[in-house]
């Protein structure tokens, strides 16, 4: 009797061990899909990140491109005020003044009174 209560424990046990092992197995499993969706989820939101960070780039860069043209048309727009004011016997001077100014290394804009633009990316 003392077998058989023996051996009805070792089967309950092993059949329990058994139970643990495939409780185990689904349980790594189930960690590595999530490990796998959780990697892949970084590796999106490094994309994204990459993505915004050269898109915010091109905007700051077309943000100061339009500024420099704002800069240039004030200036101009300024210029052309004073030519009126001061009248046709100044006006020589003041050509000269803005032939300078447009041909300066710090103007990266032609030296019409049109401006030269980049297409905006």
């Amino acid at each position: 009797m003392l077998r058989r209560k023996l051996e009805s424990t070792q089967s309950e046990c092993d059949t329990r061990l058994l139970e643990l092992q495939a409780d185990v197995r689904e349980l790594n499993q189930t960690l590595a899909e999530r490990d796998t969706s959780l990697k892949q989820t970084e590796r999106e939101k490094a994309t994204l990140i990459s993505e915004l960070t050269e898109q915010n780039q091109r905007l700051t860069n077309s943000l100061k491109e339009v500024r420099d043209v704002r800069v240039h048309t004030v200036k101009e727009i300024s210029f052309q005020s004073d030519s009126v004011q001061l009248g046709p016997h100044h006006h020589h001077h003041r050509r000269r003044r803005r032939r300078r100014r447009l041909y300066s290394p710090g103007w990266a804009l032609a030296s019409s009174s049109k401006c030269r633009q980049r297409p905006l990316s």
